[in-house]
């Protein structure tokens, strides 16, 4: 994995943590859950790159986290996710979507 895409992978994890902060000052323990689950797994694929856990965390826990994440804290994500998609070259991740700023939603193909 290349510097600038493990960097914006990075921000996508100190995101969720601060979420995370300041969800449990909150006290909103399901939100947390939301947050924890869309992350935790970055650091794995991050560490040793492995493009199946990039792909699982694109098709898996990035999508359940749009689906029940807080809608504000997703398009707070979609900037970075962009970020991924013009990143993405040599990835292995084909066919995703994004959230873009205004909420919508696109789907990105790799040939």
């Amino acid at each position: 994995m290349d510097e600038n895409r493990m960097s914006v992978y990075l921000e996508i994890l100190e995101m969720a943590i601060l979420n995370i902060r300041s969800l449990c000052a909150e006290n909103n323990m399901t939100s947390c859950d939301h947050e924890a689950s869309h992350v935790h797994n970055i650091p794995s694929f991050v560490r040793v790159y492995d493009p199946r856990r990039e792909r699982y965390y694109w098709e898996v826990e990035r999508v359940s986290y749009m689906e029940y994440g807080d809608p504000e804290r997703v398009r707070c994500f979609g900037r970075l996710w962009a970020k991924l998609v013009s990143e993405e070259k040599g990835s292995g991740v084909i066919g995703f979507s994004i959230i873009r700023g205004d909420g919508s939603q696109t789907t990105t193909a790799r040939r």
